[in-house]
């Protein structure tokens, strides 16, 4: 009987009061929630944590999270949640603390709507939603003076960079490994700028994430194709990626070392390459020539004039030919390897939350499409890789499946942080693959 009185009067003066700032209580007094962020004041492009803490003194049973639409961030939901237990006012809490890194997109004031806790019906109770109250932030500009290669990037990241080789025939490649990792946003940044004078091409790999002392780090694995353009040793320059220090208040540059390499063969771009392709038979030859008549001499000298032209056409016309033909057999090479490679990489997933988790998988999607029809560099999403497949001429059967698997790709992203994928699910992902892939070949 005490304790009913005691918590009527504790009802009727938080009445009388009002409730506080970050807080909403049900009727009972004994459950309620609250919302934070562990920075008010963020620089644009900025991590901040979002906290939500439900506050249970009675033991409830399957609360229901469902998070701010936190409009004006990108969010990544960090996806641990932790229990603690607290003392207030007499009552043993337990606190249920879910996190989420927000990233603000524009300066000015920003108020994050409130996260809320649904309670499920009992026989004590109806069902009860708690809402915390919204969190105001002054979001900064970003100083003056950006480099030139600016981006966005936020915060303190690392560049390092990995090649395959220093030394490569002519027409053969260079790959390098390019991986960029930091607390920014990692996941909505673009690649470093490639340097001028090479002729490369860039794909992004997939994005991965981790928690380290409360904070996402992210990152993300790039590969790079360096086709040299000239023979012997050169430098490959310094890759550089320029961000706000968020300690220094200054802006610095991620750099990779300069590598030394070394291209043996033919130059098929040179002057001397392309004589050196002609004939034997069609070259001109001074000592037969000075030895024939003045007729010869004149006949063997307009032929040569005639031939020699069409004979260099001919050479740049090959040489462009044997280009095309090296191009097809790589994109043949990536569309071979398109599924066994999609295949290893759900195998060799970092199993997160599972937010994360699906989106490494749909990172792999894109990437398995953008093989299978060497579309580098155009598949960005759920629709482009649905348009393409449609343009090429894809099976129905294999567009069917497709769109059953970005299906369960976009539940797994909204599904509950608290959820775990499964070994079963990702057995699904890969059977739906594989069904694409047949059925695709079928075509």
């Amino acid at each position: 009987m005490r304790r009913f009185f005691f918590q009527l009067g504790c009802v009727i003066l938080m009445g009388l009061l009002g409730a506080s700032p970050n807080r909403a209580q049900d009727v009972q007094g004994d459950i309620y929630v609250e919302a934070s962020v562990d920075n008010t004041t963020p620089f644009v492009g900025q991590q901040i944590i979002y906290t939500l803490r439900l506050y249970d003194a009675v033991g409830t049973t399957n609360p229901l999270y469902q998070p701010s639409d936190f409009d004006g961030f990108w969010r990544i939901d960090i996806g641990a949640v932790s229990q603690t237990t607290e003392q207030i006012n007499g009552l043993t809490y337990t606190v249920t603390s879910i996190a989420t890194a927000l990233y603000p997109n524009q300066a000015g004031e920003i108020s994050i709507q409130p996260a809320s806790v649904v309670l499920p019906e009992t026989v004590f109770r109806s069902r009860t939603t708690l809402s915390a109250s919204p969190v105001l932030i002054n979001v900064q500009p970003l100083p003056a003076g950006q480099p030139a290669d600016f981006s966005g990037g936020v915060g303190s990241f690392e560049l390092g960079a990995t090649l395959d080789r220093q030394t490569a025939s002519a027409g053969e490649p260079f790959t390098m490994q390019l991986t960029l990792s930091g607390t920014g946003n990692v996941e909505q940044l673009p690649p470093p700028t490639m340097p001028s004078g090479w002729r490369s091409t860039i794909t992004p790999g997939q994005y991965t994430s981790q928690v380290r002392n409360g904070f996402v780090v992210g990152m993300r694995t790039y590969t790079i194709l360096f086709y040299p353009q000239t023979l012997g040793k050169q430098i490959l320059p310094t890759l550089s990626f320029s961000y706000f220090d968020l300690v220094e208040r200054i802006y610095r540059s991620a750099s990779t070392p300069s590598v030394e390499i070394e291209v043996t063969g033919t130059d098929l771009t040179s002057e001397t390459a392309v004589q050196e392709s002609i004939p034997d038979h069609l070259q001109l030859k001074p000592v037969q020539l000075f030895s024939e008549s003045s007729l010869s001499l004149g006949l063997g000298f307009f032929a040569v004039v005639l031939v020699l032209p069409l004979v260099v056409v001919g050479s740049v016309l090959g040489w462009r030919w044997s280009d095309r033909n090296r191009r097809r057999q790589a994109a043949l090479h990536k569309q071979k390897y398109a599924l066994p490679n999609a295949l290893q990489q759900i195998d060799q997933l970092k199993v997160l939350d599972v937010r994360s988790t699906y989106e490494q998988i749909d990172q792999i999607l894109q990437l398995y499409v953008s093989n299978k029809l060497d579309a580098t560099g155009i598949v960005k999403g759920k629709k482009d890789i649905l348009s393409l497949m449609v343009a090429n001429d894809v099976s129905d059967a294999a567009l069917t499946t497709m769109m059953d698997l970005q299906v369960k790709v976009d539940e797994g992203l909204f599904a509950q942080p608290t959820h775990k994928i499964s070994a079963s699910e990702i057995q699904v992902m890969k059977d739906l693959l594989n069904s694409i892939d047949q059925q695709w070949e079928r075509k």
